[in-house]
């Protein structure tokens, strides 16, 4: 899999393309070397509880594991000061 710093998913994102794997996949998804995809899922799903409640948009970053660092960062856009910032 291929870890990016750059690329951010919305959360309907990971849990479409979830769906995909888990068909094509079946029992196989709870293999793992799919722990990552798994993750992902949980989070994407907290944060379309978070989204409803607090009315902002919300993204998930999946993280190599290699850094030794939460497996998913999340973020939002909030303004501050009139400016729009990612707010991690």
């Amino acid at each position: 899999m291929n870890f990016d710093p750059n690329i951010w998913f919305p959360s309907r994102n990971i849990l479409y393309y979830y769906a995909l794997r888990e068909k094509e996949l079946g029992d196989d998804i709870k293999k793992s070397k799919y722990k990552v995809l798994r993750e992902a899922r949980s989070v994407a799903l907290f944060l379309l509880g978070v989204m409803k409640l607090r009315g902002r948009d919300y993204w998930l970053q999946l993280v190599d594991p290699k850094e030794r660092t939460p497996d998913i960062r999340t973020a939002t856009k909030k303004k501050w000061k009139n400016k729009c910032r990612l707010f991690f």
